[in-house]
């Protein structure tokens, strides 16, 4: 009998592990928000850009690019440049008032860009961090929002940030003016800030969604969105979660309540002491129980399944990327602020303040090499100019933690040679020829934690093993002379001899 007892408790013991265990994850999954089980954690990023080297050391004679006879005569035309060296007579110390000056500036200055774009910018990924308003201490806190962009518990979907349904014309805001909530969004927002605090559980208000799948099915990056994993993924959430819950939480009370009413009313006995109506309601519960489990296995298994691709494409298989290689258009390469502020200082030296290209008068420096509207005129055809607006316009720039950095970004990814449109994450590889250090070649825009995935399937694992030792106690109550359990497990039948439904009760009853 002693052995009887300790296979009954072994048994039984590893069957409340599995249902405690699972339980207490699922509904960690559906209620727990810290612990993000079942929430897709997703974060906007910047790049930021880097060079080991200044210019003047980079146009060296044996500098960088001492091979490239094109941005070499550049450089040497920008900054130390006569009439005889530079094309139609451009002067990079008294601007001449030619017509073909601001042509001349743009050949230049793109020459000289590219070859920093082949060369020497180290590119990173990191948080796009925004400040909210000043405080009283003359501070402005950091504000790492958006996040926690799709959650599947919903009360928070769309806390903590406002934005702006169009952009101000000619003002670059990152992916048409997500901002947080509170911001100073003065010249940002073409008086149509759209705040949130109302319509937090809207999938369709989401950010995310704003940000990559539009109704007019092109996202405001410049991606033609074939899909709507975003929304319809988030929708079917919110309408399922909440019922997952339910199921599963039932799931368990169907499971004690047979437990306890086992425990009460047949004890160790064998089953002639089962009259029929105690039999008849341990069947009913232990029917139910089967079936919630069904319902919660296939509420997380359709769950999973959207997440990682069902019919939305590949989902989380793959994240939506871009390449980037040597023929990358300056526009298009994601360090288009620190490109303006190379260029800006290139032209009106390293202690000129950097101003944006719409400055005002009084703020627009007067000796360097060209004249100022000019300069504009060549920095708007290379596509800098709204990068340099986010990053050096004082009513624009006091939004970011760094400017510079947060206004790296491309104007749009429309232009990238190859784009493969799968997921809602959003990847620059970087495939330039040369081995630039330090940087990545892997580039998160958008990145959404995974961790849902995983804990997903390790519920519907938990559920199923759950499901079988259920299934085993639902045939033993509707075959009653309790022998399912001898056959499918001989070893318990030979150390417990004739104690069927011990066997049965103990073992595929218990919890």
């Amino acid at each position: 009998m002693a052995a009887s007892a300790e296979s009954r408790f072994g048994a039984n013991f590893l069957v409340l592990i599995v249902v405690l265990g699972t339980s207490i994850l699922g509904l960690m999954a559906i209620y727990d928000h810290d612990y993000s089980v079942a929430v897709l954690d997703t974060s906007l990023n910047t790049v930021i850009a880097r060079t080991d080297k200044e210019m003047a050391t980079s146009f060296a004679a044996e500098g960088v690019h001492k091979d490239d006879a094109g941005a070499m005569a550049a450089y040497t035309c920008l900054t130390a440049g006569t009439p005889a060296d530079c094309p139609l007579s451009e002067n990079t110390k008294t601007p001449l008032p030619n017509a073909g000056q601001a042509t001349a500036l743009e050949s230049n200055l793109k020459a000289v860009l590219d070859a920093r774009i082949k060369r020497e910018y180290q590119l990173k990924s990191s948080g796009l961090v925004w400040q909210g308003e000043e405080g009283d201490d003359g501070k402005r806190p950091e504000l790492h929002e958006p996040k926690n962009t799709i959650d599947f518990q919903f009360d928070n979907l769309n806390d903590g940030w406002s934005g702006c349904e169009t952009p101000a014309d000619g003002v670059f805001t990152p992916f048409h003016g997500t901002s947080p909530k509170d911001t100073d969004l003065s010249g940002r927002c073409a008086n149509d800030e759209v705040q949130r605090g109302d319509s937090r559980d809207k999938c369709k208000e989401s950010w995310l969604y704003m940000l990559y799948s539009t109704d007019k099915r092109e996202g405001p990056m410049g991606i033609e969105i074939d899909d709507k994993w975003v929304d319809k993924v988030c929708e079917y959430q919110k309408d399922t979660w909440k019922i997952t819950a339910g199921v599963l939480i039932a799931s368990i009370a169907l499971q004690f309540l047979y437990y306890v009413y086992w425990a009460i009313y047949t004890g160790m006995g064998s089953e002639d002491t089962i009259d029929n109506g105690k039999l008849t309601f341990m069947k009913i519960v232990a029917g139910l129980l089967v079936l919630s489990l069904l319902i919660t296995i296939g509420l997380f298994a359709t769950s999973r399944h959207k997440l990682l691709s069902g019919d939305y494409k590949n989902g989380l298989h793959d994240a939506t990327t871009v390449v980037m290689d040597d023929d990358i258009t300056i526009a298009n390469f994601p360090a288009r602020a620190k490109m303006y502020k190379d260029a800006f200082k290139l032209c009106y030296g390293d202690t000129a303040p950097v101003v944006a290209a719409d400055a005002d008068a009084a703020n627009q420096p007067t000796i360097g090499c060209a004249a100022f509207a000019d300069f504009k005129a060549a920095i708007e055809n290379l596509g800098l100019d709204d990068a340099g607006k986010c990053a050096f316009d004082d009513d624009v720039s006091s939004t970011f933690e760094n400017p510079e950095d947060a206004c790296n970004l491309p104007k749009s990814f429309a232009d990238y040679k190859s784009i493969q449109k799968d997921g809602p994450e959003f990847t620059i590889i970087d495939k330039r020829e040369f081995d630039i250090s330090s940087t990545e070649r892997s580039l998160s825009i958008i990145g959404i934690d995974r961790e849902g995935r995983f804990v997903h399937g390790i519920i519907i694992a938990g559920l199923v093993l759950w499901l079988l030792k259920e299934l085993a106690v639902f045939y033993e109550l509707m075959d009653r002379r309790f022998q399912a359990m001898l056959v499918l497990f001989p070893c318990l039948s030979n150390c417990l001899g004739d104690e069927t439904f011990a066997i049965a009760g103990g073992y595929a009853g218990a919890v």
